[in-house]
């Protein structure tokens, strides 16, 4: 009996396993190969173009009319906006293309400048004659001429000076002290000095020729008589200068007048003396500008013991501006400059750029400042930047074109008549019944005569 239940219970699992078989299919266990996802498929180009001329395009890879590889186009790429330009990496490979960074940091502007050497005009001494007379007997002939202190220079005839030294003595020959005190002072009103009027006193006698000496070491820094010159009150005769002081006039550029400050560091180079330097500083700036050359003058004041630097030498200076901290810079190569504006090539995002318009202040040392226009950390292209400003420029303009042909476009629809809906309007709810058409003529004043009903089926009405 058990042997039989036992055989009975084998043959159903046996019949329950075989009808799994059929309607469960076996599940199958993947391998770790048949797991792994399949590679994405390559994008399809969906044309090529040039890469300088976005109109130009071909099924298939070539060149340019200008001899460039094509670009392919991919469904993916984003359009670049109006005024941007889009360079593939090989055409900014063939181009040579480079960018900069804006930055900020501390500009040094070297100032230079050319200066002419001169006497010290604090120093010098001029000798003006203060009656009519006539010169005699001139030591010094020419401007430079050397000048000991003690030296006669020139004698002086004077028929005014002469008469007063008349009433001069007539006043000491008669005791009369206070005429005499008042002619002395009108001798020294004159010019005479007092060694002049002390001799007078002491010989009691007229001194027809006054003589006149040099009061300083020197040199003749300007000289308008000679011997037998006839000298009016208004008349410089010579002046004297020396040269252990010399003053140097620069001429700086008015677009750097405001670098120049009083007691700013100089330094003087001249080509008489290769290797050679002075040390100096601005003493004064001039509040007038050179209308004839567009200059600031700023005077240096240069030690000159030993007188090699002359009156009328032309010398080189190197003035030390005071230096700009936190300012934005750029390479200088970076900058457009039109003459109605000022522009630099942007880098907007990788491989698009665009023509930005910039406010630039001072250059030095390869570098521009930027007033406004860019931000630290903007990259800007160093060359090759025409051809990408005005492919730019040309794109901005078409677009602006495009926009307002738009925008006429659209006024043009606006004034076009439009359909009106009568669904709002509730001819719905008008009862027609109520209305009378047997009092309607519909007929009567129609002409039938011209009407052709040939082509048309008339139903026969029945009787």
């Amino acid at each position: 009996m058990n042997k039989f239940l036992m055989a009975a219970t084998i043959a159903v699992v046996a019949l329950l396993g075989y009808g799994a078989g059929i309607y469960f299919p076996a599940v199958v266990i993947p391998s770790a190969q048949d797991r792994a996802p399949a590679a994405p498929a390559e994008p399809e180009p969906l044309y090529w173009v040039a890469p300088m001329d976005a109109s130009f395009r071909r099924d298939g890879p070539g060149k340019s009319p200008m001899g460039m590889d094509l670009v392919p186009v991919y469904a993916s790429d984003k359009s670049p906006a109006a005024g941007e330009v889009s360079i593939a990496p090989q055409v900014q490979q063939h181009l040579g293309l480079r960018t900069a960074r804006a930055e900020r940091t501390t500009m040094v502007t070297p100032l230079t400048a050319v200066g002419f050497v001169g006497f010290d005009q604090q120093a010098l001494r001029h000798f003006h004659l203060r009656a009519t007379g006539w010169v005699s007997e001139l030591s010094v002939v020419a401007e430079g001429d050397p000048v000991r202190k003690g030296q006669k220079l020139f004698e002086f005839y004077s028929p005014e000076i002469l008469n007063t030294q008349q009433e001069y003595l007539s006043a000491l020959n008669g005791n009369h002290t206070a005429l005499a005190q008042s002619a002395a002072l009108k001798l020294k009103a004159q010019g005479v000095s007092e060694r002049e009027i002390t001799a007078i006193a002491r010989e009691r006698k007229l001194r027809p020729q006054l003589s006149y000496y040099a009061d300083r070491d020197g040199y003749v820094a300007a000289i308008s008589i000679s011997n037998g010159s006839y000298v009016e009150l208004d008349q410089s005769t010579l002046s004297i200068g020396t040269l252990d002081d010399v003053w140097v006039l620069a001429e700086v550029f008015e677009r750097s007048a405001d670098l120049l400050h009083q007691g700013q560091a100089v330094t003087l180079t001249s080509r008489s003396y290769p290797g050679e330097q002075w040390l100096g500083e601005i003493d004064y700036v001039y509040p007038v500008l050179n209308a004839a050359n567009r200059t600031v003058k700023a005077r240096i004041v240069f030690p000159n013991s030993d007188g090699r630097l002359k009156p009328n030498m032309l010398v080189d200076l190197a003035i030390a501006a005071a230096p700009a901290e936190n300012t934005l810079v750029i390479p200088t190569s970076a900058v457009i400059r039109t003459g109605q504006s000022t522009r630099v090539v942007r880098q907007v995002r990788d491989d698009v750029y665009r023509s930005t318009p910039v406010r630039v202040g001072r250059s030095a040392g390869g570098n521009t400042e930027v007033l406004d226009g860019l931000r630290d950390g903007d990259r800007v292209v160093v060359n090759a930047q025409f051809l990408i400003d005005s492919e730019s420029n040309i794109d901005a303009e078409l677009a602006r074109i495009g926009e307002g042909e738009a925008a006429r476009a659209n006024d043009s629809e606006a004034e076009q008549p439009q359909e009106i809906d009568h669904k709002g309007e509730g001819h719905k709810t008008d009862d027609h019944q109520a209305m009378d058409h047997h009092k309607m003529d519909h007929h009567s004043t129609m002409s039938h005569d011209g009407m052709n009903h040939s082509g048309f089926e008339h139903p026969q009405v029945a009787p």
